[in-house]
């Protein structure tokens, strides 16, 4: 049972036992690390997004999320899927 076991949390610079609803409240709000590149448009885009987004604040483009960019990445990952 959930609610039986033991959870602990750090705060303040030490451990105190919580809920397990705490916890997972805990969990839930945590940044979740970006996903693992799987193929080579996934890698690309990693290097791209970036660059397009500092040409946007600067420029004033719209390279982010642009449709062209989302079928190049398919394309590459469908030519070589995994690295």
């Amino acid at each position: 049972m959930l609610s039986q076991k033991k959870f602990f949390l750090r705060r303040a610079g030490r451990y105190v036992s919580v809920t397990a609803e705490e916890f997972a409240a805990h969990q839930a709000a945590q940044p979740q690390p970006p996903p693992k590149p799987r193929g080579l448009g996934d890698v690309v885009a990693l290097f791209a997004e970036p660059i397009a987004r500092a040409s946007d604040a600067v420029l004033g483009t719209h390279l982010v999320g642009c449709n062209a960019c989302a079928e190049r990445r398919a394309a590459l990952n469908r030519l070589i899927p995994k690295l």
